[in-house]
């Protein structure tokens, strides 16, 4: 089975579990992996899992490939600093 979204299409391996629970996996991309309560519900999800973990990949690469041209990775920020919270720097 495929599943396809904004034109493109990708092989889904769906499986049933006790429960009437149906998992959906993606052979290619492990880190996509999703379950419905039914096949419906499961395909629309598997969408967004292989589009999340997609994206997820897209950001290790382009980490990797700056890492390669010797840019320095950036520091490390606490949440709160990133929502700009400074709560405890007072």
């Amino acid at each position: 089975m495929e599943t396809a979204h904004m034109g493109v299409s990708y092989p889904v391996t769906l499986k049933s579990f006790r429960g009437g629970r149906v998992g959906a996996f993606f052979a290619d991309v492990p880190q996509a992996i999703t379950a419905g309560t039914n096949e419906a519900e499961a395909l629309d999800r598997a969408q967004d899992a292989l589009l999340v973990a997609s994206f997820q990949l897209s950001l290790r690469w382009a980490a990797v490939a700056r890492a390669e041209q010797g840019e320095a990775r950036p520091a490390s920020r606490r949440l709160a600093a990133t929502r700009g919270d400074q709560a405890g720097d007072s």
